[in-house]
């Protein structure tokens, strides 16, 4: 069987090997490109909703893509992270108090145990749930903000 028109009957010398070689990784900088790190930091948006009710004394924690939003219309989903030297009952009593300002009405009893406090807020189609915990000496409260359509 004769080998395809334009096809070498013998193996590539060592120089032809070489030469391909060398086109090869001449391409892949350029085909890496679209992958490679620019140097800039990344950003997951984490930016807060107006009826969002963050007590005095909390920072958002998003260096590390802790927390993130993202909001189309009227539907919304975020995931907050906040810390900071701020009482459980003082953060808690905040956001019970702020919260019809914001339309918000409480959805069932508040949960409590011995290091976590959970409320739930609802104001149709929304859903907002803080939990505060109290961990190395620093309050983290958590806000998941979802529309449930």
């Amino acid at each position: 069987m004769n080998p395809p028109a334009g096809c070498l009957e013998e193996p590539l010398s060592l120089a032809a090997r070489c030469r391909t070689a060398l086109l090869c990784l001449a391409l892949v900088p350029s085909l890496l490109s679209c992958v490679t790190d620019t140097g800039a930091p990344s950003r997951v948006a984490a930016d807060q909703f107006k009826d969002l009710i963050v007590p005095s004394g909390l920072s958002l924690q998003q260096s590390r893509h802790e927390s993130f939003s993202d909001q189309v219309g009227s539907w919304r989903i975020g995931h907050f992270v906040y810390r900071g030297s701020v009482r459980a009952p003082d953060a808690i009593a905040y956001v019970q108090q702020r919260a019809p300002q914001h339309g918000w009405e409480t959805s069932g009893p508040v949960a409590v145990d011995e290091d976590n406090t959970t409320l739930r807020l609802v104001r149709p189609p929304h859903t907002l749930e803080y939990k505060f915990t109290r961990t190395g000496g620093y309050l983290q409260v958590v806000a998941d903000y979802r529309t449930d359509y």
